[in-house]
């Protein structure tokens, strides 16, 4: 059996440079191939990063807003009048808010709802 010309050629081949030729270019693919599997995870990891971050970002640029208008509201309540004191609390009051900003707003519209009573 180990006399048929193809094993013969097979053992030729084998033990020739083109094997280890052609061992190194199947080798050198299997790392392409896992080296781009790699790049593509990174790359969609670095992207869920980024929008996360800027999410983030986002929802720290709305809170600092919402207390800006709240110390403004309260710092001009003499002047607003009881009305709109109270229209720009309900404002406030819409949307997701966090433990920190209900509990203030239910604290300032507490207050302006005892001046009230009090005028």
């Amino acid at each position: 059996m180990t006399d048929s010309p193809f094993w013969l050629a097979m053992g030729a081949f084998v033990t020739s440079a083109g094997f280890g030729a052609v061992a190194a270019l199947g080798a050198a693919w299997v790392a392409y191939l896992g080296l781009g599997k790699r790049i593509r995870a990174e790359r969609e990891l670095a992207l869920a990063k980024a929008e996360e971050d800027r999410e983030s970002a986002v929802e720290g640029d709305r809170r600092e807003r919402w207390w800006t208008v709240l110390t403004w509201l309260w710092d001009n309540r003499d002047e607003l009048g009881e009305d709109t004191l109270m229209e720009g609390l309900f404002a406030l009051k819409t949307g997701e808010l966090t433990v920190e900003q209900a509990t203030m707003l239910q604290v300032v519209t507490a207050a302006a709802i005892l001046k009230e009573d009090a005028s």
